[in-house]
């Protein structure tokens, strides 16, 4: 192929770098004029770094070349780009070329790598996310690991010789003090504030568990934004080292919110005993890297939660149209907040739904108010069938021990009493499905009422009796008959009053003189100390028997306001604190079907 046909032209490139390229009249370069210097990249004790173009393959390199003419510091600088030129791994800087320039000095040229280092990220006001700084990690962990395969030790880990690209690379730089198994020395080198207690002793045994050291090191570093071992005098950081450091987030930054697990992982990298720690660089990164996975499923979770948030958030707006509306919308923050139960969204979504009570009450919780009324019944009817019987019993044994005046009054009266006592047996046996009295049984109570009045005497006793069934029939009916008891009640008293004033019963209560007699028509109530105590012993019992009905209706209702606090203050640990208790509870009517 003719040499004019060998040209190609390249696009722009950064500084230095030639923007055509012609493979002749490359080739044609003299070994001595490949590299045009450019500018200083940085320099060091035994070394400088140097920013060239590359005129053979038309690229900026870095040149790394020595100083002085020490043959211990030439050695030294073989040593370090032989080995790193071996190391062929992607977050280890390649070498290039290695040779010497026209004075006789060595250099070797490496890939130019821009961006910044960890040391410089890890300043205060540079804002890196911790999952990027993981990812970082994790990176230098594989590339140690894999130096260490390979039988390299680092020996000098640390931020400033972490260098982060500007496309995503990671590189683990400076090999300079790099050992190799054939080669133990005593000799103290690398960073204090990042080497191992053998490290640091200056032991011969110093292996790839040195790295592992200076690896959790700069994993507190990342996690804490403080070093390891604070700024002190060399004789005591090598002290400090050497006797281990309190290494809790806990106590040495307890102002920032560090994860337990990764917590866990830097402290077994920087134990004291090297046979405790990490036995390889790529356990020690696995082990980051498994937090990472949660920390992604997290994430996921978060993110899932968001949108079954705003789902929630619409289906909130037409929970007042209907019920199904609301149970789905509850539905759906409830899989928002199991997964995330922070979610600001769908805690003050779930607010909103339990402070606005539905128009109507559920089917399910219609359910659940039967059984409770149900409970509450099953008191309330057997304590009526206590007390009627006693009535019963009252109105036959009294009748007979006062004396029967009108044997048909005295029969009348107790088959109406007899009516309701078999009616509220048969309240007992058969209970209605809603736990309200039947309406047969209000009738039948507000019969023996006027029974009482009409075969008795509506003046002596019966008043306590109507008072007593009235108050425990008004807490026995649902809401639609709640007026019902009172009416009837009043009316069962009435009715014999009335029959009187028409003529159609004799009169009961007369005035004679100074005197106001009552004249009970069923009984004769001779004048014995047993018949003048009887209304007393009458009303009593009636006294007696509401007081009863009263306590244990009110046992059972405080059983069921315990349960139900114990469940209001279950409900109230889902909501945020800043929620007063008040606020979880329904704030406006809600109508019941009946």
């Amino acid at each position: 192929m003719p040499d004019d046909e060998l040209g190609a032209t390249l696009p722009d490139t950064p500084e230095g770098t030639t923007q055509s390229f012609d493979l002749a009249r490359a080739l044609a370069v003299p070994p001595g004029e490949r590299y045009v210097p450019i500018r200083l990249l940085g320099q060091g004790g035994m070394g400088e770094v140097m920013l060239v173009a590359d005129r053979v393959i038309g690229r900026d390199v870095a040149l790394k070349r020595t100083r002085g003419d020490r043959d211990d510091g030439r050695d030294q600088f073989a040593r370090e780009a032989l080995l790193q030129g071996r190391l062929e791994h992607p977050s280890i800087v390649p070498v290039y070329d290695i040779a010497r320039d026209a004075d006789g000095g060595l250099f070797f040229t490496m890939r130019r790598v821009h961006g910044k280092s960890l040391a410089d990220v890890l300043a205060p006001g540079v804002e890196y996310s911790r999952v990027r700084l993981l990812q970082v990690f994790n990176q230098i962990c594989l590339a140690a690991h894999f130096a260490h395969e390979h039988g390299v030790v680092h020996c000098d880990i640390k931020p400033a010789n972490i260098m982060l690209g500007e496309y995503g690379e990671v590189y683990l730089l400076d090999w300079g003090i790099a050992r190799t198994p054939l080669e133990p020395s005593t000799d103290v080198s690398g960073t204090v504030g990042y080497m191992s207690p053998e490290q640091a002793s200056g032991r011969r045994s110093i292996d790839r568990r040195s790295d592992i050291y200076a690896l959790g090191a700069i994993l507190f570093e990342i996690l804490t934004r403080e070093p390891l071992h604070p700024r002190a005098s060399i004789p005591e950081l090598l002290a400090n080292i050497a006797a281990g450091i309190e290494a809790r987030a806990s106590v040495r930054a307890p102002a920032i919110e560090v994860p337990p697990e990764l917590e866990a992982i830097w402290l077994k990298a920087i134990a004291t005993q090297p046979e405790s720690r990490y036995a390889t660089a790529r356990e020690l990164g696995d082990a980051v890297e498994r937090f990472l996975e949660g920390d992604r499923d997290l994430a996921l979770r978060q993110r899932m939660s968001r949108d079954q948030a705003v789902r929630a958030s619409e289906l909130q707006a037409r929970a007042g149209e209907s019920t199904a509306a609301r149970s789905e919308a509850l539905a759906t923050v409830g899989r928002a907040l199991a997964l995330d139960p922070t979610n600001g969204q769908a805690l003050t979504t779930l607010v909103e739904l339990l402070t606005t009570p539905p128009p109507e009450v559920p089917p399910e919780a219609l359910a659940d108010m039967q059984a409770t009324e149900r409970k509450l019944d099953r008191v309330r009817s057997r304590s009526g069938v206590a007390a009627l019987f006693a009535w019963l019993i009252g109105v036959v044994v009294g009748g007979i021990v006062a004396g029967i005046h009108d044997t048909r009054a005295y029969a009348f009266t107790a088959a109406t009493v007899g009516i309701a006592t078999a009616a509220a047996v048969f309240r007992v046996r058969f209970p209605p499905r809603d736990g309200f009295a039947p309406t047969y049984v209000l009738l039948a109570v507000c019969l023996a009422v006027a029974g009482m009045g009409i075969g008795f005497s509506p003046w002596l006793t019966t008043p306590s009796l109507a008072l007593v069934f009235m108050i425990a029939t008004t807490l026995s009916v649902d809401e639609r008959r709640r007026r019902w008891p009172i009416v009837l009640v009043a009316a069962s008293l009435l009715l014999p009053v009335a029959l009187e004033w028409i003529g159609a019963l004799p009169a009961s209560l007369e005035n004679r003189g100074a005197l106001l007699c009552i004249l009970p028509r069923m009984t004769e109530l001779p004048d014995t100390a047993f018949a003048r105590s009887f209304p007393l012993v009458a009303n009593l019992a009636c006294v007696l028997m509401g007081g009863l009905f009263a306590v244990r209706l009110r046992t059972t209702l405080l059983d069921l306001q315990r349960r139900n606090a114990l469940q209001t203050w279950q409900l109230r640990q889902l909501v945020p604190k800043t929620v007063s208790a008040a606020t979880i509870m329904p704030t406006g009517p809600m109508r019941a079907p009946t």
